[in-house]
């Protein structure tokens, strides 16, 4: 997905999961009760509780509603530039520089003027990518492809560490990936409808952490940089 402030980023990783938490959006002040989850939690995920979800659209003259009840699934906070940093520097070990090459940000889409800084010098894209100054930033000028390619990323090397305690593997199901489109605007209208979080985008890019998160811990969802979904565009996504 394009980001707010047009970049493009990966931003969000997502776990499906199948379990009976429910929510209809009746009580947006208060979090709704949550049923213990038997599944390890994973490492830096946060619980959506599943529910009904009504997408309102205007195609042209036309209006549509489409209703969605999506399962329980985890997600997480933006990516950094710091994690996407390690990625890159296991990748340009194991795989070899094509593949470094292939993972790397666009430095050409980078707009330093949306960078917030308390600085009056702009930085340069070099700058973000590997000062430890922007480690804990959103990382930004990926595309879809390299996205995705991170989610997989992620999934072998958990499975790697699984493997060695003889656990149970991340499937095609449990596996992360990037959240469909209804996955995210679902968690989005769930803040959208919260007391707590960042309701309203800005024009700046901060901290992923910098912020109040909503009632699942998620902080930066409808703010801060957009986020790639898995789903393909057509006209009544962006309408």
């Amino acid at each position: 997905m394009l980001s707010k402030s047009g970049y493009l980023i990966i931003s969000i990783l997502t776990i499906s999961i199948l379990s009976s938490f429910f929510y209809d959006g009746s009580e947006p002040s208060t979090a709704p009760v949550i049923e213990p989850y038997n599944p390890e939690k994973p490492v830096g995920m946060y619980l959506i509780p599943g529910g009904n979800f009504i997408e309102f659209r205007k195609y042209k003259s036309n209006k549509v509603n489409l209703s969605h009840e999506l399962d329980s699934f985890y997600m997480s906070q933006e990516v950094n530039v710091a994690e996407y940093n390690a990625y890159l520097e296991i990748i340009k070990n194991d795989s070899g520089m094509i593949a470094y090459k292939q993972a790397l940000p666009d430095y050409e889409a980078f707009r330093p003027e949306h960078i917030h800084i308390n600085k009056s010098v702009k930085i340069s894209a070099e700058e973000y990518f590997t000062s430890p100054e922007f480690a804990m930033y959103p990382m930004v000028c990926i595309n879809w492809y390299q996205a995705r390619a991170f989610c997989e990323w992620k999934t072998s090397m958990e499975n790697m560490i699984r493997r060695s305690m003889q656990t149970e593997l991340l499937d095609s199901k449990t596996a992360y990936r990037l959240p469909t489109q209804v996955e995210w605007e679902y968690a989005a209208h769930i803040e959208l409808l919260s007391e707590k979080g960042n309701h309203y985008g800005k024009p700046m890019i901060t901290e992923t952490l910098n912020g109040s998160p909503n009632n699942y811990g998620l902080i930066h969802l409808l703010d801060n940089a957009g986020e790639w979904t898995s789903s393909p565009f057509t006209p009544l996504n962006w309408c």
